[in-house]
Order: structure tokens, then sequence, then C-alpha cells
């Protein structure tokens, strides 16, 4: 690595493969840019380096090898931020879009678009270290960082059911919306349990290529297929003694959900290319954001592992629904990020009551750490939230449910590219998340190939 100034930022280039990305003439001096050319090499320079943003060039010839390394860097870097830059056309890689918006904080391609792409670098450099910092607090007090906020009916009957649950070592399914706190209440659970002094391990059923699944949860010996160059334990495995966190559990296949189903009746578990059955006691806590009822009426999840997770149900309020509790996790959150330094205006107040909050907690959550990077003053005003816009369709009650059904793929595909392929644009263009826009993409492809096999 160059010797470089305090005032450098450095950006880690991933580029598998003999095409380069030349950011030469797009990125300004204080960016010092390290380029790896292979996972091992991102591994050195990231465990060598403080490293909080990263950039993968994908290109058609390495586009899987490209998301799989990410996903592996990610989970062994998770505090760093990647974005992705294409070279393809984006009519052959939706699809790619779709697994790297997982792991990568933004999307762009070639040719890129100089301003979106700089400010989306430097939002992603300050957001992590503002992470980072809150972290560092945070683990000054574990306790007070993992608690559940609020004290209105709804939580407080939330806190007395995860109490209860929390002394089981039956299997637990946690459901709700995209970011009410699912991965937090699994967190809960598992430190009030008598197993917090061991392992919680997380794994996003959604976030892992369906090739690496079986791998990934059960683990694998030297040799058992190409590329297993030594023995890898499981995630199962790891979590023995623990608890294992297993996010969006409506993604695993059909197959990985009778592997799981077996275990979960066994506690045994076999790793691929492997002889001997494997002891594992471990808690599982399941979580979803889909309804696995209708998903068993169509086929598409396991009837009996349905009802094997059925035992201790968890279901999280939307944050819409809390309205008294939602000041006090705002001011948290504020307090987290800020550290005590910046207050909310009155009239931010004002606006956070009155906007439904589509993404729930983990929107407010990223709301307000962004603000309390961009906000010029000492009080957090509306425009630090994105809520300056009273006549927003989000603020208006009801509308945005309504705006996404009329969203098809025509119209997501016309404003991805009337915003130069830049998929933070385009969201904010129709007032969703960049969450929310690959999830529409994704049911509109399958809408329209399910229409085209009835014809």
């Amino acid at each position: 690595m160059n010797t470089t100034s305090q005032d450098t930022r450095n950006v880690l280039l991933l580029e598998l493969g003999i095409e380069k990305l030349d950011l030469k003439n797009l990125l300004p001096d204080q960016w010092c840019t390290n380029r790896s050319s292979t996972l091992e090499q991102a591994q050195a320079l990231l465990e060598k380096n403080p490293f909080v943003v990263s950039i993968v060039y994908v290109t058609a010839k390495n586009r899987v090898n490209s998301l799989s390394c990410v996903t592996k860097l990610k989970k062994s870097f998770p505090r760093v931020h990647w974005l992705a830059v294409f070279k393809s056309d984006r009519a052959n890689e939706l699809a790619f879009i779709q697994d790297f918006a997982d792991v990568c904080w933004d999307i762009f391609h070639t040719p890129l678009p100089n301003s979106h792409f700089l400010k989306s670098l430097g939002h992603a450099f300050g957001l992590t270290e503002m992470l980072i910092h809150g972290e560092n607090r945070a683990t000054e007090n574990l306790t007070q960082t993992n608690r559940l906020i609020g004290d209105s009916d709804s939580y407080n009957q939330l806190r007395e059911l995860i109490g209860r649950v929390a002394s089981s070592d039956c299997p637990v399914l946690i459901t709700g919306e995209t970011g009410t706190g699912k991965g937090l209440c699994a967190r809960h659970i598992h430190l009030i349990s008598p197993r917090n002094e061991k392992p919680f391990i997380t794994v996003n059923c959604g976030a892992v290529p369906e090739s690496l699944v079986h791998s990934e949860l059960f683990g694998h010996e030297k040799g058992a297929f190409t590329n297993a160059y030594q023995q890898h334990i499981g995630q199962l495995e790891k979590a023995n003694k623990g608890t294992l966190f297993l996010d969006e559990i409506g993604d695993l296949s059909k197959s990985m959900q009778i592997q799981l189903l077996e275990f979960i009746d066994s506690k045994k578990l076999m790793r691929v290319g492997g002889t001997k059955w494997i002891d594992v006691d471990c808690r599982l806590i399941f979580a979803t954001h889909v309804n696995l009822e209708k998903a068993v009426e169509k086929g598409q999840f396991r009837e009996d592992l349905y009802y094997r997770l059925q035992v201790l149900k968890i279901k999280m309020p939307p944050l819409r629904e809390l309205e008294e509790d939602i000041e006090r996790i705002a001011t948290h959150y504020l307090e987290i990020f800020s550290a005590n330094q910046l207050k909310f205006a009155p009239v931010t107040l004002e606006r956070i009551h009155r906007y439904q909050w589509p993404g729930n907690i983990r929107e407010l959550r990223n709301r307000i750490q962004r603000a309390c990077i961009l906000s010029a003053g000492n009080r957090i005003m509306p425009g630090d939230l994105g809520l300056q816009d009273e006549n927003k369709p989000a603020i208006l009650k009801g509308h945005l449910q309504k705006k996404k059904l009329k969203l098809d793929q025509e119209k997501l595909l016309e404003t991805l590219h009337n915003c130069g392929n830049n998929i933070s644009a385009a969201s904010r263009a129709l007032h969703i998340s960049r969450t929310t826009f690959y999830r529409l993409l994704k049911n509109a492809q399958s809408t329209k190939h399910s229409l085209h096999q009835t014809k």
C-alpha cells in the first residue's frame, strides 16, 4: 500500500480477471486505490489495512466468482461497504444485480456517472466510519445496545413473550415486515437465554448462493468437491452450545428444507463428503418477511417444516403501529450515532410521526445515520432525514402501497435507464428503498414468467 496522509481515503478494488477498471481520472486525489486480483489478496489487504469501503469490478466472465468472493469477504469483514461496478448489458445481468444487491451498498454500470458514483462512494465511506464508532460505543454496554426500545403495550407484551421463549430450546419463528427488527429480536432471545455465553451466529439464507447453502450450513470435508481444498466447518456446527439465527428461511430450496428438517429432529449432521454423523446442540431461531402459510399453499415451502417451526412464534410489529414508541426509538439511535451532539428539531419529530416508514426501524436507523453525517447544524432538520416534502407519496398514508402495486418491470427499467443505471437514484425517483426496488423487479419478472408459461 502507498504511504498516504491522514486525510487519505483508502479504497480496495477487486478485479477478478484480465479486465481492469480505470479510476485514475475519476477519483479525487484523497482517494488511494489498492488493487487485488484474487480472493486471497483481498483478504490479506483487508486484514492488514483499515478499509471501510471497497469496489468490485464485475464483467461477463467473472460475475459468479465476483459474487462468491464478495459474499465471503462480507462475512469476514462485515463493516466494509461494497460498491459493484458492472461492465455488461443490463438486459443480461438482472439476476446478478439482484444477487449483488444483498451484499453491496450500491450498484453502477460503466461508463460511470461521475457525480453519482463519487457521492455514493463518499456516503458509504462516511456511514461505515460512523457505524464503526457507533459499534465501538455500543460494545461498552452490550445489553443496552441490543435491547428493544419502547414502553408501549405492544413492546411490553413482546418483551414478556421473548422472556418466556428464551428459557426454552424449541425452535422460534420470528415474522414481520422487512426492517422491523427480527434480527434484533433473535439476538435479544440469545442474550437472555442460558446459552448467552456461547456463539450467536447469523446466516441470511437469501444471501448465500443456492449451490453453497449446504456447505455453508453443514460444512464439507477436504476434497468433497472441486475447489474444496480444506475442511470447512459449517455454521450449524460453529453454533454448537449456542444459537444459530437463520434469516429469510423462506428462501431455502426444497432440498435444503428437507436437510434442515432432518437436523431439527435428530440434532445430527454430516458434512458434505463426510462419513460420520456429528452431534450438534444449538438453538435454532428462524425469521422471514414472507407469509409461509401461503408459501405452503403454493408448494414453495414444505408443510412438515412449516409446522415444525410453528412451535414458538413471535411477530414483530411494523414501526407505523408503534406511535407511542417511535420518538423514543429515533432518539435512541440519534444518541448512538451523534454521541448527544445533535438534537431533533420539533418540526422533524412531527414529520417522523407522520411518515409511514415502509422500511420500518431499519429505514429509521439508516436515515438517522445519514443525517448525523450530512447535517450542517446542531439540529436534525426534516431535509436531513429526507422528509422535507410534505406531499411526498411515501408520507401520505396508504399511498405507497398502492404505488408499489402499480409498478411493473417496464416502469422499473425505464426509471433505471433514465437515472443512468444508478440504483440509488432510480429508487429515490420512485420513492422506494433499494431493497424494495430489487424485490419489485424480481416479482415483476416472476409474474411475467408465469404468464408466459400459461399461454
